[in-house]
């Protein structure tokens, strides 16, 4: 690698002390930005462009959904939008900006040669102002019946209505869409046509001249003879000789002034010669580095775990594909960048753990209140389905759900979601929710439907059969909350006591407001057998979920697993 760097540094110092074809940036990029605005709807953002103080061009799809828009400049001030005119088949759309005062913007018709540079402005994402460089690879690609200019400069959503640049600085058309399921293929609408769009509307337009002479596709060389200028009165035999002098000029200049120009371009063709060797001797150790990459990838996948890949570089990026979690650097390749789910801003790998820790926090917290949501849920369906085949009245009043929910769920759930938690995440995250809500579910099923139907045989009043029913599903919740906020630490004890205490002290001093009422002996004697038996019930439920799931694996998830990686192989 050091072979290949130590060549392309070669390269670049003597191309650049020779002026071979090629050009530089002839504009300000900054005064050009200041030209171009952030279009904001209702439903979208774009970007647009100034053609005067006061009006502005951008696509008709960026402020079709609605008739109010903000328009926001580079410096941060914001401005009411007036749409005057739009043109759907041409996708153009000019706006007044209210109380404006932009710089205008070049613009010109004439398209530079294939093959040149070219610049789309814009804010994607409406996250402000950038620059991306492209090649102009096709002025005449039409799709539904419309022209548009085809570049590889890297576009998003938010960069339509935006400026695409030439090397003069001067607009030569409107971005308007990126190709999706393709590598960098952008469309702009081509001056041309914003030019009779603004025409059809009362707008005169000042274009910028731009010879033909001044953008020159790289590589090429413009012979500007008098001949030519002179005029089609020319003769054939007048242009040839015209031609032939010139030439024999440039041969003489050459030969005899710029010798050195020769030298330096044999020295960059050894060096490029030089250059492809190495890169043919790297290919290889490149390749087997990619696979080696993909490999361990896959087979980490195979034993279940859940891979995440680091990289910032071209040959990193199959892997970063494949990786459950891929991250890279701000400051490394587009590809990579693009290709993986978590950037790094500030390019630096020491801020992963704090990502890592987080993450875990978010995802380990959300399953716990999960968790507790699932149960209310899979309780309420199962005992819905229960009453409706027995043709019971449901056992409980909304009031009484209402205060279960608060004090076994929502409290609770609020606390545990802001709490610290750095173990590391196991399995799948809905199957380990259901996995803990199922068994306290079922218990809470078999527990009221029990004391439903034993209620019922030995006459316990309805009411009393409803308190009997709050308490043990506040025993039961409060079983599985104690489960979740495992490992107990001071604050989750002190939430966990202090719901208790809350539900207690609602159903003594609230009795009315939560349909509570003083139960009979009958309905006492089945509320205390059946809280002694929600304890064992919840602790060989979990224990048959989980063999279940063991079993589902071994015989199941396993087999199914390893004929698919037959499959592949």
């Amino acid at each position: 690698m050091k072979k290949i760097g130590t060549a392309v540094l070669l390269f670049l110092v003597l191309l650049s002390c020779f002026p071979i074809c090629g050009y530089a940036i002839e504009f300000d990029m900054d005064e050009i930005c200041d030209s171009v605005v952030v279009v904001h709807s209702m439903n979208s953002v774009g970007t647009g462009f100034a053609i005067s103080k006061d009006k502005i061009v951008t696509n008709q799809h960026v402020v079709s959904t609605t008739t109010t828009y903000t328009i926001e400049t580079r410096d941060g001030g914001l401005y009411n939008g007036r749409l005057i005119a739009s043109d759907e088949a041409k996708d153009l759309s000019l706006i007044e900006v209210l109380g404006g005062n932009l710089p205008t913007i070049p613009m010109t018709e004439d398209i530079p040669p294939l093959g040149t540079d070219v610049y789309a402005v814009g804010s994607p994402q409406g996250m402000g102002f950038t620059v991306s460089r492209g090649i102009l690879s096709t002025t005449d690609r039409q799709l539904n019946g419309v022209h548009y200019i085809r570049t590889d400069a890297a576009i998003n959503p938010g960069n339509s209505g935006g400026p695409l640049l030439n090397q003069k600085g001067q607009v030569i058309g409107v971005n308007n869409m990126k190709v999706e399921d393709a590598d960098r293929i952008s469309l702009a609408i081509p001056m041309s046509s914003v030019v009779t769009f603004l025409e059809n509307n009362g707008i005169n337009v000042q274009l910028s001249d731009t010879p033909d002479a001044e953008l020159e596709a790289p590589g090429s060389v413009v012979i500007q003879s008098s001949a030519v200028s002179g005029g089609i009165e020319q003769s054939y035999e007048q242009y040839s000789n015209s031609l032939r002098n010139q030439y024999t000029k440039i041969l003489e200049t050459v030969q005899n002034e710029n010798k050195i120009l020769v030298l330096g371009l044999i020295i960059i063709a050894v060096l490029c010669f030089v250059f492809m060797l190495v890169m043919l001797s790297q290919k290889e150790k490149l390749k087997r580095s990619e696979d080696n990459f993909e490999r361990a990838i896959e087979a980490l996948k195979k034993q279940g775990m859940t891979v995440a890949m680091t990289g910032d570089g071209v040959n990193d990026v199959l892997a970063l594909k494949d990786a459950d979690c891929s991250v890279a650097m701000a400051s490394g390749s587009d590809a990579a960048v693009q290709a993986s789910q978590v950037v790094l801003l500030e390019s630096d790998f020491s801020r992963m753990p704090e990502v890592v820790l987080e993450g875990r926090r978010v995802v380990n917290n959300i399953q716990r209140s999960a968790s507790l949501f699932l149960v209310k849920n899979i309780f309420s369906f199962l005992l819905a389905i229960f009453s409706a085949v027995f043709m019971i009245t449901y056992p409980l009043e909304p009031s009484q759900v209402s205060l279960i929910s608060m004090y076994t769920i929502g409290i609770p759930a609020f606390f545990l979601a802001l709490q610290p938690n750095r173990d590391i995440i196991k399995g799948h995250f809905l199957t380990n929710v259901f996995l803990k809500a199922l068994p306290a579910g079922l218990t809470d099923v078999l527990a009221v439907g029990a004391l439903v139907v034993f209620g019922q045989t030995f006459g316990v009043a309805s009411k009393d059969i409803s308190t009997a029913a709050t308490m043990l599903l506040a025993i039961v919740g409060f079983m599985i909350l104690y489960r979740i906020c495992q490992p107990m630490n001071a604050l989750r004890m002190i939430v966990w006591i202090g719901c208790v205490i809350g539900l207690l002290g609602c159903s003594i001093f609230l009795p009315q407001l939560f349909a509570i009422t003083g139960m009979s002996r009958k309905c006492i004697m089945l509320f205390v057998v059946f809280s002694i038996a929600t304890e064992p019930v919840l602790r060989y439920l979990t224990k048959l979920i989980e063999w279940l799931r063991k079993q589902y694996i071994k015989f199941i998830k396993n087999p199914i697993r390893e004929l698919k990686g037959k499959a592949a192989d």
